[in-house]
């Protein structure tokens, strides 16, 4: 991905913060996969294929986690992410659509109760999966 679309979205990530509730002037730690390329065009992309943008796979509990993926554009999307206590029902979690290029976001808040481990976080198409991820949550 270029650096320029890159900081369209990761600008977009942190404005939203505010929706989420997040205190932007918290210092919190992310750790993220990144993809150097996205390759696909619009009339090649079918709404299962989607390219991680940014995820953060390891973060602590009472912080925000994110990911934003690209895929197939003016689609909807939704996410799961399942705990010990079963899956998300944060406001933060509901289903998206993709923007003109593709890219959806999410940024939730992980629970300060949440214990430390490993929870799927899975992006839908309709019923269908579309990716499924792993998130580390460590101790607050």
């Amino acid at each position: 991905m270029k650096a320029k679309a890159f900081a369209a979205v990761f600008t977009a990530i942190l404005s939203s913060l505010s929706l989420c509730g997040c205190n932007t002037s918290v210092d919190y730690r992310v750790t993220y996969s990144y993809r150097s390329e996205i390759t696909s065009t619009v009339s090649e992309v079918s709404p299962t294929d989607a390219e991680i943008v940014l995820f953060t796979d390891t973060q602590k509990a009472g912080k925000i986690a994110t990911l934003a993926i690209k895929a197939k554009p003016q689609t909807e999307y939704r996410i799961e992410v399942e705990y010990s206590s079963g899956v998300s029902t944060s406001k933060q979690l509901q289903p998206k659509k993709s923007d003109l290029k593709g890219y959806v976001a999410w940024l939730w808040r992980i629970g300060h109760n949440t214990k430390p481990d490993t929870y799927p976080v899975r992006i839908y198409y309709g019923d269908t999966l579309v990716l499924s991820l792993a998130l580390q949550v460590e101790a607050s």
